[in-house]
């Protein structure tokens, strides 16, 4: 089974996802991923350069800083970078199925893409934060657009996990789905 953690930014989505993985089981994270690809040489790396040009790295990584406050103040390059970035993640979800029998992955931008990301994952898990916190990582980004760009969810089947009170509520109710939704067989975290 593999699962999406989903959420905006300050949701909660980390330490929802790190109290599961000290549990023992496999939790995947899309950020890593990406910045991981974003390192000097990498296949993400040479897509921004290819995509955006030599201004967008430096030399050890893709400044994303500076990309993202190029993609979230302007529709279409945002539009680019997910063309050239997107296929990339994908391909990595596909593998994680495939090598796992039972998986959790971070990916914020799950609603975002719904169409492309479609199929992939047997479950969806939401956690939603308190407002005020989630406005306030996105207004501490160096970004002119100070809307969090990660949607709320549309019309799709989906697990709600509600972070407004205190980290031990939130990892009560990550206790509570590793008790209903994942299996006993713990699996080395990645």
């Amino acid at each position: 089974m593999l699962i999406c953690v989903t959420g905006k930014m300050g949701s909660g989505k980390t330490t929802f996802l790190n109290f599961i993985a000290n549990k023992g089981y496999k939790v995947f994270e899309a950020d890593a991923y990406v910045r991981e690809i974003y390192k000097k040489d990498g296949i993400g790396y040479n897509k921004i350069i290819e995509t955006f040009g030599k201004e967008f790295v430096n030399e050890t990584e893709v400044d994303r800083k500076k990309i993202g406050k190029l993609v979230f103040n302007n529709p279409q390059e945002l539009d680019k970078l997910n063309k050239a970035i997107l296929p990339l993640i994908i391909n990595w979800i596909k593998e994680i199925k495939k090598n796992n029998d039972e998986a959790i992955v971070e990916l914020a931008i799950y609603f975002n893409y719904i169409d492309k990301f479609k199929g992939l994952f047997d479950k969806i898990v939401v956690i939603k934060g308190k407002k005020e916190i989630e406005d306030k990582k996105v207004i501490e980004k160096d970004w002119d657009n100070k809307q969090n760009p990660i949607i709320d969810p549309i019309n799709q089947d989906y697990i709600e996990i509600i972070n407004n009170d205190s980290i031990q509520k939130l990892e009560e109710n990550a206790q509570y789905f590793i008790d209903t939704f994942l299996s006993k067989n713990k699996q080395t975290s990645t």
